[in-house]
């Protein structure tokens, strides 16, 4: 896919920047949790412009979730990422910290399955 900004490249004002974003699998988180929760949230901290992205999750059953989350570390230009995931619950209650989620794991599909 490509994304074409409404702001033009800063050395040519009369073309616009272009992104350009591949389609990755995704590493797929799959959280079995002891208590009962109806939704949950995964977050990712993206390092541009310093941007939160939140993934909902509603329960599947009372203690089961899974989110495909489209990042792994990532150092290169304006945008960072250092792996890192956080599970919140609706009141924004840290539940599980995943670290190190890596850019391999993500354009392999890896699965990655939590318990608490």
């Amino acid at each position: 896919m490509i994304y074409s900004s409404p702001y033009p490249l800063p050395y040519e004002p009369e073309i616009p920047a272009l992104k350009a974003f591949e389609h990755v699998q995704g590493v797929h988180i799959k959280l079995h949790t002891q208590k009962s929760y109806k939704k949950l949230y995964l977050e990712a901290d993206i390092q541009e412009k310093g941007e939160t992205y939140l993934f909902q999750q509603t329960a599947k059953g009372a203690h089961d979730f899974e989110w495909t989350a489209p990042y792994g570390q990532y150092n290169a230009g304006s945008v960072a990422f250092n792996g890192t995931y956080v599970i919140r619950d609706e009141n924004g209650k840290v539940l599980h910290t995943l670290k190190n989620v890596s850019e391999d794991q993500v354009l392999r599909g890896d699965t990655l399955k939590i318990q608490f």
